[in-house]
């Protein structure tokens, strides 16, 4: 027989905000997941891991969205920031992002279907207040001029085969194969010059342990991803390059507390197309309170742009099913050939968990 477990997450965002803050909205977003195992008599273990959702969100198709200038590149092929004009904003849109069969041994798991990257799948979670808002990521930002997203990866899930180590003293490896890239999902839809990004090549090595005496729990995170493309020349002196990224995390959890900080670069899969984001946040989980504060850095070369985003937030439970909060979001930006200014943004959440 089988054992089934089932998450649904449902999200909704409201934002006021000035200097054309916020986009469109609201911005909905809902997940769900299911895992069915079973055990052998021999003791090992396997089964099916399913996932998929539907966001609405505020047309943006990466982390900084468009840049204005007349010199950048079509499009970035990992951030996905592209030039004006040049794509039509993202739409909402409905995704399978896992289907996979795993077989769990007693010293690793492997798994083939759809699915995340080794990397993408090692990476801490993040503990923040909000699901959608936040000052690493695209998810949802009212300003539409935040940089920072330390969670990229080259392809969103697509077809994977992996296998990852069981925690020996709290270390594991992972590695996986992504036969051909997938440049929309959930959380981003890149948009495409000519050329995808295929035979992605994956590593991760992580740790996660809480120490016995002070209970206090470390995790950290290296990880790195290689990618190949094939097309032409995305601008005049700025050809495509074989893409690759390289990304490194680290988290302090001690007792409603927890500490991060997070690093990402890339090439963008184009030459002198340098990306760098970097985070650090701070969170505090008070009986049915928790308290985050955030801060989020990101630079291109090739877009010639950088910003940096202040968040602020507090949400809670309500009844058992129920979260609700509110935050605030700053973000400075220096776009390519424009005036550098700062948007700020109110920003309303509310959610359901089942």
């Amino acid at each position: 027989s089988f054992e089934i477990e089932t998450e649904i997450d449902a999200d909704l965002q409201l934002a006021l905000g000035d200097n054309g803050a916020p986009r469109e909205g609201p911005y909905a977003d809902i997940r769900a997941r299911l895992q069915a195992e079973t055990v052998r008599p021999s003791g090992l273990r396997w089964g099916v891991r399913l996932a998929g959702g539907a966001a609405a969100r505020d047309g943006l198709r990466a982390a900084g969205g468009e840049a204005a200038c007349r010199t950048c590149p079509q499009a970035g092929l990992v951030t996905g920031l592209y030039r004006a004009g040049a794509y039509d904003p993202a739409d909402a849109r409905a995704r399978v992002s896992q289907a996979e069969v795993y077989v769990t041994q007693p010293y690793a798991e492997l798994r083939a279907g759809i699915g995340e990257t080794a990397a993408s799948g090692a990476r801490p979670a993040k503990v923040r207040a909000f699901r959608l808002a936040g000052a690493d990521g695209p998810l949802a930002d009212p300003t539409g001029a935040g940089l920072s997203d330390t969670g990229l990866s080259l392809t969103s899930p697509a077809l994977t085969v992996g296998v990852e180590t069981r925690r020996l003293v709290g270390v594991s490896a992972a590695a996986s194969y992504t036969f051909d890239g997938s440049a929309c999902g959930l959380d981003q839809c890149r948009p495409g010059p000519s050329g995808g990004i295929d035979s992605i090549w994956s590593a991760a090595l992580s740790f996660d342990r809480r120490a016995p005496g002070d209970g206090v729990r470390w995790a950290a995170f290296a990880g790195a991803e290689f990618g190949a493309v094939d097309g032409p020349p995305s601008a005049p002196g700025l050809a495509l390059e074989d893409p690759w990224i390289a990304s490194l995390a680290v988290v302090r959890e001690a007792g409603g507390a927890t500490l991060s900080g997070r690093w990402l670069v890339t090439n963008d899969g184009l030459s002198h197309g340098r990306y760098e984001a970097a985070s650090a946040s701070a969170a505090y989980e008070s009986g049915d309170w928790l308290y985050s504060v955030e801060a989020g850095l990101g630079r291109s070369d090739a877009f010639d742009r950088s910003a940096t985003t202040l968040f602020f937030g507090a949400s809670r439970l309500v009844g058992r099913n129920g979260l609700a909060g509110a935050g605030v979001q700053f973000t400075h930006s220096d776009p390519a050939g424009g005036r550098p200014e700062t948007r700020t943004a109110l920003i309303l959440e509310t959610g359901l968990r089942f």
